[in-house]
């Protein structure tokens, strides 16, 4: 009975996602996507991979906003790498895989739901909101928010261990649910719930006749506990830091509705949230903040037994947010991705408050419910559609964010990829107002100049550039291609010269320079960097053309 329901819930739930995010199927690389995927050269081949992502840390930009820091998550890089075998650059396989893994952990929560007992049409309502939730598009549309998703799906394995290890003490339970420990944290930070949400989740088990002492289940606690400490011996060994602080903050409880309200009220959406932390300071609202989050524990504690499926729904999500509200050090103030754990639990109490409700409440709440749920789907549709779109993404994002330099600076660079330069130039100009100081802006700027004609003001905006950014390899590269079109190849070769010595992987300026070098006459000194193009960019056409024309002059 169990297969057979199992299997009709995830035929359902594969409808479901399927007919929500269908737009996704065409959306392209954005954001991230680009450096982690399309630009990244340490995907292939395995030796390199191995080098970069298992033993080394994996940094932050400070252009998100926050204070920076580095993650090691291995596993999420693997499942990347596969995709980059299967797929190269294209965004479909990628997509599919998202798609996948969330469908994925809504059966998974379904089967664990009805372990514990619950409702048949309660276990697959609260996982069909949960896979409908437009919070979670921001994991499921982007291929660079899959680490949360990948996460998920060791989770839910175990704590589907630790249900089988209480109900039989069989010790290759505790071996899985170690396995599936250090598989979640090896794939996100958000691994670090597992302990809690084991702990909740056995204190759920009802059936009297397979419960057993707590005293008996410290295998478990110990596995989690071991799994803990070896994840941050290998964050250690790798130098991998948070970036951020580990104090109980002012802006907790703020940052706590905050998310619960994007979780059910998600009415603008955002890729990007760097503007969107609230001030971590003294404050009448962060004091209301704090006392409704007190006053939301002292209700779960006071309808604890009466109310329990609602009062777990609670604390599954409150266990799910604390990690991200200031309790632990997180490289980046907020994102709408950090709640993809949490939101189960916003479902699952959804669904018993509706369920469990007397008539004719329960009636008006069902209705309520279902009114919410087609609302949910619809915002979720067009935010699929907004990630098949850069340039819609973005500035639907910007409603929500609007002061954030980030946003603005991806908006101006999807419409420069567009063609729309005029477009480009104000998002560009809009995030060096926003933030003078911020990565690619001046020299983004510059480029629009010189795609336009404007040499003499993209010149200006490379020398700004270099002066705020030093070693900024394009800002040098561009200058020297103003300088080769004012027929100044002396400086020009300086230029280029410049750009290798500060990024000695990037083909153009060694390419730049093998021209400037073969037009002077000296193809002697332009084959070696036409070679070295090669290295960096095997099978270059206009690289292999140029060579040819040398050598076939001698």
């Amino acid at each position: 009975m169990l297969r057979s329901e199992s299997l009709e819930f995830l035929a359902i739930s594969a409808i479901w996602v399927l007919l929500l995010y269908w737009p996704v199927f065409r959306a392209p690389m954005v954001y991230d996507d680009l450096a982690q995927i399309v630009h990244n050269p340490n995907l292939a081949p395995w030796k390199i991979f191995a080098k970069r992502f298992i033993v080394l840390p994996v940094a932050f930009a400070t252009d998100l906003g926050g204070a920076g820091g580095s993650t090691y998550r291995p596993l999420y890089w693997l499942s990347i790498a596969l995709d980059f075998r299967l797929s190269g650059v294209g965004p479909l396989g990628y997509h599919v895989t998202n798609l996948v893994l969330h469908i994925a952990n809504g059966f998974l929560g379904f089967r664990l739901l009805r372990k514990l007992q619950m409702p048949l049409l309660m276990a697959a309502g609260t996982c069909l909101i949960w896979l409908g939730l437009p919070i979670n598009s921001e994991v499921v549309a982007w291929i660079s928010g899959r680490s949360y998703a990948l996460c998920g799906v060791s989770l839910l394995l175990g704590l589907h261990a630790a249900l089988a290890y209480q109900e039989s003490l069989a010790k290759r339970y505790v071996a899985g649910y170690l396995l599936a420990a250090i598989a979640a944290l090896l794939s996100n930070e958000s691994g670090v719930l597992v302990l809690p949400l084991t702990l909740l989740i056995l204190n759920a088990n009802k059936n009297p006749e397979k419960r057993v002492e707590w005293r008996k289940l410290f295998p478990l606690i110990a596995s989690s506990l071991l799994a803990d400490a070896a994840y941050l011996l290998f964050r250690r060994a790798v130098g991998a830091h948070s970036g951020g602080s580990l104090a109980l903050t002012w802006s907790f409880g703020s940052e706590f509705w905050t998310y619960v309200h994007w979780i059910v009220l998600p009415i603008r959406m955002s890729v990007e949230r760097s503007t969107s932390t609230p001030a971590n300071a003294f404050s009448y609202s962060a004091i209301a903040a704090w006392a409704g989050l007190v006053g939301l524990f002292a209700i779960c504690v006071m309808l604890r037994k009466k109310r329990a499926r609602l009062c777990g729904g609670i604390a599954w999500a409150t266990l799910g947010l604390l990690p991200f509200c200031g309790l632990v050090a997180n490289y980046q103030g907020m994102a709408e991705r950090f709640t993809y754990i949490a939101s189960a639990g916003v479902a699952f109490t959804v669904a018993a408050l509706a369920s469990e409700s007397r008539k004719p409440m329960k009636s008006l709440l069902l209705g309520c419910v279902a009114v919410w749920i087609l609302w949910s789907g619809w915002r979720l549709h067009t935010r699929a559609e907004d990630w098949s779109d850069p340039v819609a993404l973005y500035q639907h994002s910007l409603e929500a964010n609007p002061e954030s330099p980030a946003l603005n600076f991806n908006l101006a660079f999807s419409k420069k990829e567009n063609g729309d330069m005029q477009g480009a130039e104000a998002g560009y100009l809009r995030t060096i107002e926003l933030r003078r100081d911020f990565p690619g802006a001046l020299t983004s700027l510059g480029e629009v100049y010189l795609q336009t004609g404007n040499l003499d003001a993209a010149e200006r905006q490379f020398v700004r550039a270099i002066a705020v950014f030093p070693h900024d390899s394009s800002a040098y590269t561009n200058l020297g291609v103003i300088f080769s079109q004012e027929g100044r190849p002396a400086d020009a070769a300086r230029m280029f010269s410049k750009a290798i010595e500060n990024k000695a992987t990037d083909p153009t300026p060694y390419f730049n320079l093998a021209v400037l070098m073969q037009q002077a006459g000296h193809g002697d000194l332009a084959l070696p960097l036409y070679r070295k193009v090669l290295e960096l960019e095997p099978g270059d056409r206009d690289t292999l053309a140029n060579m040819q024309k040398i050598e076939g002059k001698r």
